[in-house]
């Protein structure tokens, strides 16, 4: 079948036929033939034609390529020392006639930051630009295999009459594989990193649990014999970006409710290091911003900052508004440690917290990883959805339209390049701000109404609660209508600065959002001063 749908999708598909062959990423394994070693393949950007695989790690993988074994592995790579999935891979590949593979385990050098930062730079195109990507999706760890024993059908005999030619029983089983719901409930959709994986390629091989499914960007074939066009579909968001997670379908003329439903699903994966949290995001926005001519800053698209900003923390947790700097503990072979500082590479962990963390993928306790103790960090400005643990969201209504409150909002220092990450980069703009007072008894925030009378918040989210010492500030940043203007709502965002809004500029961060409708906002909005916003 999955040859089949190969050679169908080359010959026919004129939307995935740039696929077919490409330039190589510097490094694949030639996956070589039965009875042959594959190896590591340095190619000088040759073209041809190869497949990539999305696949959790579920710990250390021990057979890696690494400085030490690099050389090694261009000669050979013993093909039953490797983990499963990855052995798996590679039997497939060769099985289906395509001669190169790319696995991040071997063709990205694990020890080596300036191989690693260089390699995942290229992510949008080396997924992109792929035959097809081996989505190992119902596998948890790279042990767990690609193929596995199916799970047992209820189904019935098909009578040899009806089957006059049949050497063997055949028995007919129901299928009522759902796509979607399939691939949101399998291991590989609760990482991070897999979603652009998911996503760039102009076709999919989905491994599930019981089923098999070949997607591009022209066809759907189940391994029951059903078929899907998708010809006729929506126009899947940017010409850059082949497909999009389960599921979800976007309109092209709407790109920037596109990135904006991406960031959400993004957010509620997993990740290792939050370090990586614009690393593993920095394919798809390569992608997207192939078709614009903007610049992306900390996760938020400057052309659409105002929307951007307005984002929703599902629940307070840890935020990353620290500079990073770690101590790692590295394990010699006789059991010793040595020391060294370490940028941007720790664990999840709580601002203000410290400690050693493992690895969240590490299973065994025999896999003695690398152990670091965090003494402070910063991974994204307050304004930015980088600099919250957890799910956001953008309110109903403030991510498809409305107008900005924000005057002259712009970035300090503008940026210089089209993708870069700052945590110093700070939004400047003008904008209404009113006063409030946060009770805890409450949990809420109040402010002085033109009535001169205190009126609780609608709609609040916080993602931090405030320092009470400290004042705190309701920034009028965003109105938007319903469909037929019956309706009007208000977007704020809630601040915290040591500074009073009497003239000149504050500075302030983010803590949470809020949302009211126009009658709650009519009272406090009317005692609201304005004055110039240095949000950080």
């Amino acid at each position: 079948m999955l040859k089949e749908c190969i050679d169908h999708c080359g010959n026919h598909h004129k939307t995935c036929v740039g696929a077919v062959t490409s330039k190589l990423p510097f490094r694949v394994i030639d996956v070589g033939v039965d009875g042959c070693e594959p190896f590591l393949f340095e190619t000088g950007e040759l073209d041809g034609s190869y497949f990539t695989l999305s696949h959790c790690w579920g710990g250390m993988i021990s057979q890696r390529t690494t400085t030490l074994n690099v050389d090694q592995y261009k000669q050979a790579i013993p093909l039953e020392s490797l983990p499963a999935t990855i052995r798996d891979a590679i039997i497939l590949t060769r099985d289906l006639g395509i001669r190169y593979i790319w696995i991040d385990a071997l063709c990205i050098v694990q020890d080596s930051p300036e191989d690693w930062e260089t390699e995942s730079a290229k992510m949008a195109t080396i997924y992109g630009e792929c035959r097809a990507m081996i989505a190992a999706s119902r596998s948890s760890s790279s042990t767990a295999g690609i193929f596995h024993d199916r799970p047992k059908k209820h189904g019935f005999r098909i009578p040899d009459r009806v089957l006059e030619t049949a050497s063997c029983p055949v028995y007919a089983t129901f299928t009522d594989l759902d796509l979607a719901e399939a691939q949101e409930a399998s291991p590989l959709a609760k990482r991070g990193w897999t979603l652009q994986e998911a996503i760039l390629p102009r076709a999919v091989i989905h491994f599930l649990d019981g089923s098999i499914v070949w997607e591009c960007l022209a066809m759907r074939v189940f391994e029951s014999g059903v078929y899907e066009s998708l010809a006729s579909s929506v126009t899947r968001g940017s010409s850059s970006l082949h497909r999009n997670s389960a599921g979800t379908e976007f309109s092209a003329a709407d790109p920037e409710y596109q990135w904006l439903m991406l960031v959400e699903e993004y957010t509620r994966r997993q990740l290792t290091y939050e370090s990586d949290k614009i690393k593993a995001l920095s394919g798809i926005a390569t992608a997207y911003g192939r078709d614009r001519s903007d610049f992306h800053v900390n996760g938020i698209w400057c052309g659409n900052q105002d929307q951007g900003i307005m984002w929703q923390a599902q629940a307070r947790g840890p935020r990353f508004v620290g500079h990073c700097t770690t101590i790692e503990y590295k394990y010699r072979p006789d059991g010793s440690t040595d020391t060294k500082n370490v940028t941007e590479m720790m664990p999840r962990v709580t601002t203000g917290q410290s400690g050693v963390r493992r690895n969240a993928d590490l299973e065994s306790e025999t896999d003695k990883p690398t152990q670091r103790t965090m003494v402070s960090m910063q991974l994204a400005p307050s304004w930015s959805w980088v600099s919250v643990d957890g799910p956001v969201v953008w309110k109903y209504g403030f991510h498809t339209g409305g107008v900005s409150l924000l005057i002259n909002a712009r970035l300090d220092p503008a940026p210089t390049k089209s993708y870069y990450f700052r945590f110093d980069c700070a939004v400047l703009f003008q904008a209404q701000v009113s006063r409030l007072e946060y009770s805890s008894d409450s949990d809420n925030f109040t402010a002085m109404g033109e009535d001169h009378q205190p009126h609780e918040l609608q709609g609040v989210a916080l993602e931090a609660l405030p320092d009470v010492p400290k004042p705190c500030y309701l920034i009028w940043a965003r109105v938007t209508q319903d469909e037929n203007r019956a309706s009007t709502d208000f977007g704020c965002l809630i601040v915290q600065s040591n500074d009073s809004p009497t003239g000149g500029v504050i500075e302030c961060r983010r803590i949470g959002a809020s949302w009211m409708d126009a009658d709650a906002a009519a009272l406090i909005r009317q005692k609201a001063t304005s004055c110039g916003i240095k949000l950080l």
